[in-house]
């Protein structure tokens, strides 16, 4: 897991250094910048763990928040689709 967060941190920079030697709006680096900061910091809280089972631990922390993440937003998204139909539905 933590491997992961570091491709994805390095991935991120990467894109970072193109888009600072092409035109890229300075926006969109924020967002990359951020998911590299996020990915380094995981990555390294797992790898700082005492012993494996806390790491073990911390990754299944990171697994749980990523699943309730994906379900609020799997309930989240269905509940707008209804009140935008609900919205734009003829008397």
């Amino acid at each position: 897991m933590a491997r992961t967060f570091a491709l994805v941190a390095a991935d991120n920079l990467r894109q970072v250094d193109h888009a600072l030697r092409s035109s890229l709006p300075p926006f969109a680096l924020y967002s990359m910048i951020r998911s590299a900061i996020e990915s380094s910091s995981l990555g390294l809280w797992i790898l700082n763990a005492k012993n494996e089972q806390m790491a073990a631990s911390r990754t299944l922390r990171i697994y749980r928040q990523n699943i309730a993440s994906y379900w609020l937003w799997l309930i989240s998204g269905r509940s707008l689709r209804r009140s935008v139909r609900t919205f734009a539905r003829p008397d």
